[in-house]
Protein backbone atom coordinates (compact mmCIF):
# COMPACT_ATOMS: atom_id res chain seq x y z
CA UNK A 1 0.00 0.00 0.00
CA UNK A 2 3.00 2.28 0.44
CA UNK A 3 3.44 2.60 -3.30
CA UNK A 4 -0.17 3.78 -3.63
CA UNK A 5 0.35 6.50 -1.05
CA UNK A 6 3.65 7.34 -2.67
CA UNK A 7 1.99 7.89 -6.05
CA UNK A 8 -0.91 9.85 -4.56
CA UNK A 9 0.93 11.95 -2.03
CA UNK A 10 4.48 12.44 -3.25
CA UNK A 11 4.92 15.57 -5.30
CA UNK A 12 8.43 16.19 -6.71
CA UNK A 13 7.89 19.91 -6.22
CA UNK A 14 7.26 19.51 -2.48
CA UNK A 15 9.27 16.37 -1.77
CA UNK A 16 10.86 18.00 1.26
CA UNK A 17 7.36 18.23 2.80
CA UNK A 18 6.39 14.67 1.88
CA UNK A 19 6.88 13.16 5.32
CA UNK A 20 5.62 16.30 6.98
CA UNK A 21 2.26 16.10 5.20
CA UNK A 22 1.93 12.32 4.75
CA UNK A 23 -0.53 12.00 7.64
CA UNK A 24 -2.87 14.57 6.12
CA UNK A 25 -2.65 12.92 2.72
CA UNK A 26 -3.31 9.47 4.18
CA UNK A 27 -6.32 10.85 6.04
CA UNK A 28 -7.79 12.32 2.87
CA UNK A 29 -7.06 9.11 0.96
CA UNK A 30 -8.72 6.93 3.58
CA UNK A 31 -11.81 9.15 3.66
CA UNK A 32 -12.22 8.89 -0.11
CA UNK A 33 -11.49 5.15 -0.03
CA UNK A 34 -13.92 4.38 2.79
CA UNK A 35 -16.74 6.35 1.16
CA UNK A 36 -16.87 3.70 -1.56
CA UNK A 37 -17.81 1.14 1.08
CA UNK A 38 -20.37 3.11 3.05
CA UNK A 39 -23.67 1.30 3.36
Amino acid sequence: MNWILHRLCKNPNISRYYYKNINQCVGIFLKKYLRKFEY
